[in-house]
């Protein structure tokens, strides 16, 4: 079931092409489109019947792989979500800030693997020392406000790239901004998600949420995938089309929504968690 979704989600920027080519070479080309939208589409109904067969296999078994009951708790299943969107969110530009510094300007900036690495290199180091330190931030302060704090950070720093991402050094301090927002939501959200489930399911609770993250790690380059595909335009003075400006637009632009709708997802969490009231064995 997960590995037919994943397998299509990464077949699927390959079904969009753009390029001007010969007519011969069009006829390849559409036939290597068409034999891979009918493989990604198979793969996607595969993986749509195979989740309610999985669903009603662990109903009716003894000993079933997952409670079913935590799919559907009112705090683990908008925190799971919530934990999806972050990885999508972080994803979506990992892909795309290395072919829009690498790529020849216009639109890129004509940059090498260097300059990639120093575009994202205090991204990194953010994460690192965020995800570290937060960890004594939430012992303080608790779970709910990091990960809100966390979801309006990163959705400021959306936002930024957006709005302005034609310069290096201004696209490395949005990164860092995004960095910093992103490792407050994760640890945050993920904290909630293990303390919310039962003690004696706690580890079925974060295999099923760290699943989700992964699943919303191949999304977000799916997502960056489709735009870089789809809107092309070419370079003067080079041969073939690159990515242009609107394919940023909308990688940006998108992370920006999904980034917004996490912060809509740690609201309903808080206000569940607010009102749940705690109840034993009820798994």
């Amino acid at each position: 079931m997960v590995s037919s979704f994943l397998v299509a989600l990464t077949l699927l920027p390959n079904i969009v092409t753009t390029d001007a080519a010969p007519d011969h070479e069009n006829d390849s080309n559409n036939l290597n489109i068409g034999n891979n939208l009918i493989l990604t589409v198979s793969l996607f109904v595969l993986s749509a019947v195979s989740l309610p067969l999985f669903i009603a296999i662990q109903k009716k078994s003894r000993s079933p792989l997952i409670n079913l009951q935590l799919l559907k708790d009112v705090v683990l299943l908008p925190t799971n979500v919530l934990i999806m969107t972050i990885g999508i969110s972080i994803f979506i530009i990992y892909q795309s800030i290395p072919i829009l510094v690498q790529s020849p300007a216009p639109p890129g900036f004509g940059g090498g693997p260097a300059n990639t690495a120093i575009v994202q290199l205090p991204f990194m180091i953010l994460t690192l020392i965020i995800s570290v330190s937060s960890g004594f931030l939430i012992s303080k302060i608790g779970n709910l406000r990091p990960t809100l704090l966390g979801s309006v950070i990163s959705t400021v720093g959306f936002l930024l790239l957006f709005m302005y991402h034609s310069n290096e050094f201004v696209i490395s301090v949005e990164l860092s901004i995004i960095a910093i927002g992103l490792s407050f939501a994760e640890i945050g959200a993920f904290n909630i998600a293990l303390v919310s489930a039962p003690l004696h399911l706690s580890g079925t609770a974060l295999g099923i949420t760290m699943l989700l993250f992964l699943i919303g790690m191949s999304i977000g380059p799916a997502i960056s995938g489709i735009y870089l595909e789809s809107f092309q335009s070419p370079v003067l003075g080079i041969v073939g089309s690159f990515p242009s400006d609107l394919a940023y637009d909308m990688i940006f632009l998108t992370a920006t929504v999904i980034s917004f709708f996490s912060i809509v997802l740690t609201l309903v969490v808080t206000r569940k968690l607010r009102y749940k009231i705690p109840q034993k064995n009820q798994y």
